[in-house]
């Protein structure tokens, strides 16, 4: 833990073993660079702000939907990237170098 924070705050970047397995693994068996790029133009939206920490009815109040709406446009975005919670979301999108505000 301790060399990943030096890496860090000497301006590297930190993969762990598991993470750099993942990433060879996904490499070699074709899969997507990124896999945020499977998302529609609107998932890939959604998917953003609850990157961000918003909540479905703030999401369709922001977006002139219905919350119903929201959480279909999430269940299939969660689907395509293979995570079932928010959390799972953002260390995927940390990963995948999708931070707030992107």
């Amino acid at each position: 833990m301790l060399q990943a924070i030096e890496t860090v705050v000497a301006g590297d970047q930190h993969m762990s073993a598991v993470v750099a397995r993942e990433f060879a693994f996904d490499m070699l068996n074709g899969r997507p660079d990124n896999p945020f790029d499977q998302l529609t133009p609107r998932e890939r939206e959604i998917v953003d702000e609850l990157i961000n920490g918003k909540r479905n009815i703030r999401i369709a109040e922001q977006f002139f939907i219905s919350e119903k709406t929201v959480s279909t446009h999430r269940t299939r975005a969660f689907q395509k990237l293979d995570v079932s919670t928010t959390a799972e979301l953002v260390r995927l999108a940390l990963r995948h170098g999708i931070t707030r505000g992107d």
